[in-house]
């Protein structure tokens, strides 16, 4: 899998709503009610990321935030794939 180029990420970036580019991947921060929605929307993630068989790096912190980081590591950046993923994350929240 071919890694894109920071111009391809920064022009891609532009479809999904407050996804950032950052430490070689794409990066969003999702706030929510309480920590059992918070639980919810990563085991919906979870899911949807097996089924890609691509696995994004999650963190729940203080309660209701959820941090996303998205990348390729066996392409060692950031590939169409991700922003796959992060389109199909967008859909959860919808």
């Amino acid at each position: 899998m071919t890694t894109l180029t920071n111009q391809q990420i920064l022009e891609l970036l532009k479809s999904l709503k407050n996804w950032i580019y950052v430490n070689n991947s794409i990066s969003k921060e999702f706030h929510f009610k309480d920590f059992i929605e918070a639980v919810s929307f990563v085991n919906s993630v979870a899911l949807e990321a097996e089924k890609m068989d691509h696995h994004p790096d999650i963190l729940i912190y203080g309660w209701n935030k959820v941090k996303i980081n998205i990348s390729t590591h066996s392409a060692g950046g950031v590939t169409d794939k991700d922003f796959q993923l992060a389109k199909k994350i967008e859909e959860r929240i919808k």
